[in-house]
């Protein structure tokens, strides 16, 4: 794991007690049928500038994912998702191998959290094990009394919410992350999303410019976009028949 994936993994890993007040973000997701996002982001990191983009599609049980990033950033690795109610798709780039599995997965690790989750990111219905994993609109929509915190790690933050942002505190009230909205979250999802992270002596490590290009929320999808062409990769995996075996 490079350094720019261990920062970028620890941006969400703040600490937050059971039974405190959720963010106001979590009413922007009650309405929410459907949704289609595309992102692009620019990242900063110790004088390294890079792009990255992010689609998401979603609606009920289903989603696709589309996840780059630029070779000089150190990132994982370009990625698809997805699952069209019966079963789950991810294409490796690099590998050129598409994989098809029975069941859901769990965990879906990116280069860059979901932009269109941010406002809520932060927050996880079963652990923190893997900080970077997308979340899913089926679970956003849940009850929010089922979330708690993404802990790991021994670093004392605190939260501090506002309108139009997010911060965590060290116990000395420096701040160690934020991630900051263009309008206030009950005015609505926002297009421009700011996330940094600064060492204890309040320099910037690393700098996050997310812009939602697109953004459809309650639009029909065709159902065929919840399924990745074979044709995108060389080899195929088919994992249903309880034994990975090539389908070329």
């Amino acid at each position: 794991m490079t350094k720019t994936i261990a920062v970028l993994a620890i941006l969400l890993l703040p600490v937050v007690t059971a039974g405190e007040d959720l963010p106001r973000g979590w009413a922007l997701y009650d309405a929410v049928a459907s949704v289609h996002m595309r992102a692009e982001v620019t990242i900063s990191q110790k004088g390294v500038v890079g792009k990255a983009s992010y689609e998401y599609w979603a609606e009920g049980d289903k989603y696709r994912i589309k996840c780059a990033s630029d070779p000089s950033l150190g990132l994982m690795s370009d990625v698809e998702y997805a699952f069209n109610g019966e079963y789950f798709q991810f294409l490796l780039r690099d590998a050129d191998t598409l994989v098809i599995r029975p069941e859901d997965s769990k965990q879906l690790p990116t280069a860059i959290p979901n932009p269109f989750f941010l406002p809520v990111n932060y927050l996880d219905p079963d652990d923190d094990a893997c900080p970077t994993c997308a979340l899913k609109l089926r679970a956003v929509k849940e009850s929010p009394k089922i979330y708690r915190a993404r802990t790991k790690g021994a670093l004392p933050i605190a939260l501090r919410t506002s309108d139009s942002a997010i911060e965590w505190l060290r116990k000395d009230g420096t701040i160690f992350m934020s991630i900051s909205f263009d309008n206030p979250l009950d005015q609505g999802f926002p297009r421009r999303i700011a996330l940094e992270a600064f060492d204890a002596q309040s320099q910037r490590m690393t700098q996050a410019e997310f812009l939602i290009r697109v953004l459809e929320i309650n639009a029909a999808i065709a159902p065929d976009v919840f399924d990745i062409p074979t044709e995108s990769a060389s080899r195929v995996w088919d994992e249903r028949n309880g034994h990975a075996e090539p389908r070329r």
